[in-house]
């Protein structure tokens, strides 16, 4: 799984943190320069063909952008069960 994310990672976001629940949930923390290098993000951890069937939900628990404007994101990522 962590493969998977680095593969799908634009390179203006950089992870901050990552862990995995006792659910076997996968916890990102990020920081990205720009909105569009987010959207790439999720859209290539959602996209089914992207993520190679590997994850079934991925939830954005917060985002916020500082006034140094860089966006900080939280995300929780469910693998699918074998």
């Amino acid at each position: 799984m962590y493969q998977l994310i680095i593969d799908l990672l634009p390179s203006s976001v950089s992870i901050t943190s990552i862990s995995v629940d006792k659910g076997a949930e996968v916890l990102i923390s990020a920081v990205a320069t720009d909105a569009n290098s987010l959207d790439e993000l999720i859209t290539g951890l959602t996209d089914v063909e992207s993520n190679q069937g590997k994850i079934s939900q991925v939830s954005l628990e917060s985002i916020t952008r500082g006034r140094d404007g860089i966006y900080r994101v939280s995300l929780k990522i469910k693998p699918k069960s074998p």
